[in-house]
């Protein structure tokens, strides 16, 4: 058997919805913009989630990281079904096109809400086993006051809380 291929990818967002300012598609392109494919590994200097799947699989020569997708909105009101549909479609493309995985780091940090879609993060869970089936772990590290649903629970392998705060355990 060749090295495992673990896809990596982040969606970030806590929503609000006391906000009447909805989050866009514009505002994930505007902060820090939503890297696709080899871009997410343009980023490994930030301190996120995905620079920590990038150190700690590149100890592993037995890995290879497949790029997916890593986009992010500063905190406001709910997700735009726009952005939702955006956000989608990029990452079904990036699944289907990365070929075999043998599992996937997807940051979700627990706390996305959207016009329609109250549990965001369950729902691109759903879209991770959709593409991949059930057999495919998923790891997702989430924020230390995620809203942890039963469908996050049920949909991915672990889930995993940062231990630290400020979050210096990313």
């Amino acid at each position: 058997m060749d090295g495992l291929r673990i896809g990596i990818g982040r969606f970030w967002h806590e929503s609000s919805s006391f906000s009447a300012v909805a989050t866009t598609i514009g505002d994930f392109s505007s902060y820090g913009e939503i890297a696709v494919g080899s871009q997410v590994l343009e980023h490994a200097d930030r301190q996120d989630e995905v620079t920590g799947f990038i150190q700690v699989l590149r100890q592993r020569p037995a890995m290879e990281i497949v790029p997916l997708i890593s986009a992010g909105a500063l905190p406001s009101g709910l997700v735009t079904r726009e952005a939702i549909d955006t956000l989608e479609k990029t990452l079904r493309t990036q699944l289907r096109q990365a070929g075999r995985l043998d599992g996937i780091c997807f940051a979700l940090h627990g706390a996305m809400s959207a016009v329609g879609v109250h549990d965001l993060d369950g729902h691109f869970l759903t879209v991770l086993r959709e593409e991949l089936g059930s057999e495919i772990p998923i790891v997702c590290p989430l924020d230390c006051h995620a809203v942890v649903t039963r469908q996050m629970v049920d949909l991915s392998t672990a889930l995993i809380a940062y231990r630290t705060h400020p979050h210096v355990d990313l």
